[in-house]
């Protein structure tokens, strides 16, 4: 794989290039605050996994912004690793993130 320097360097083949990207992201998990929720919370909502429910008592906008990693986005998280067949821990790590942020 040609490197922005023009070296190469190798990928394990079980690694794709979205997790290589992602490897590089904190693992989130309840308790977390920051930043980097928000994001998680933005991608659950893009990829259609967060139901209305969710969010209805406080509206979309506030839960979006919401930096707390808090029970329900345990959840939230967990129906998403199961719909990706991915262990379902709650926790979003290298292959959570590469599934919630893939193009396809």
């Amino acid at each position: 794989e040609l490197v922005a320097d023009g070296s190469t360097t190798t990928v394990p083949d079980d690694i794709s290039w979205t997790e290589e990207i992602v490897k590089d992201l904190p693992t989130l998990k309840q308790g977390a605050n920051n930043y980097d929720v928000k994001t998680l919370r933005g991608a659950l909502f893009a990829r259609g996994t967060v139901t209305e429910d969710r969010y209805a008592s406080v509206g979309l906008e506030a839960w979006l912004e919401e930096t707390a990693f808090d029970a329900a986005l345990t959840a939230d998280v967990k129906h998403f690793q199961e719909l990706k067949k991915l262990d379902q821990d709650g926790i979003c790590g290298v292959k959570t993130w590469t599934a919630v942020l893939r193009v396809a």
